[in-house]
């Protein structure tokens, strides 16, 4: 079909447990905000000029030692991770990679 989509997901357990819900509100305010090089204007320009979105999220789960038995017994047993997905048609890939990277790191 020509387009590919793109969930890079970044572990980020080592955020303590009650720093979760800042974690949360970052993700859902990464595509709505600037960047150091973009103004938000710019960013969503771009977003919509080279992709056909990204979304941020985050994913907790619990840590298991079997797959038939979940139980969670402190924060230690959670997995968390922070994910990113896109999509972009094939010629555009490099542009959603370097929007990924901008929303990353600056």
């Amino acid at each position: 079909s020509g387009i590919a989509y793109i969930d890079f997901g970044i572990d980020v357990s080592n955020i303590p447990y009650e720093d979760l819900n800042v974690l949360m509100l970052f993700a859902g305010i990464m595509t709505e905000t600037g960047t150091d090089t973009l103004t938000d204007i710019e960013l969503h320009r771009d977003i919509g000029m080279y992709t056909g979105g990204i979304k941020p999220s985050v994913l907790i789960v619990p840590r298991t030692s079997t797959p038939d038995m979940i139980s969670v017994w402190n924060e230690k047993d959670l997995v968390t991770k922070l994910f990113i997905s896109g999509k972009a048609t094939v010629k555009n890939v490099k542009n959603l990679f370097q929007l990924y990277r901008i929303l990353l790191t600056e």
